[in-house]
């Protein structure tokens, strides 16, 4: 789980799970899981608010998961790690995804 502070200015955190074995695109495609706050009690996948979800069965989407301005707009980016991605037809040579601008 990784904190990424209030991105829509609520005054509540937001925050992502990740989930490898999600099977929103196939088997352990994985997935991370954006929730914004507040939440309380007990939280399901399906209750996340948006999922960026691995390309393929078993890229295990999810597994790292890093934030910060990485483009220097002034707005939170994620990076959703997936060591068992195939680019390119590679044999789990793995990928990092990178999404842009989360709060905007």
């Amino acid at each position: 789980m990784v904190s990424l502070g209030d991105l829509d200015g609520d005054g509540h955190d937001e925050f992502v799970v990740g989930a490898i074995v999600a099977e929103d695109a196939g088997t352990d495609a994985g997935t991370a899981a954006l929730f914004y706050g507040p939440v309380s009690g007990s939280l399901a996948l399906s209750d996340a608010d948006v999922h960026y979800t691995g390309g393929a069965s078993k890229d295990w989407a999810g597994y790292a998961l890093a934030a910060g301005d990485v483009n220097g707009d002034g707005y939170e980016d994620l990076l959703v790690g997936a060591p068992q991605s195939e680019p390119g037809g590679l044999s789990a040579e793995g990928a990092t995804y990178l999404i842009l601008g989360l709060g905007q």
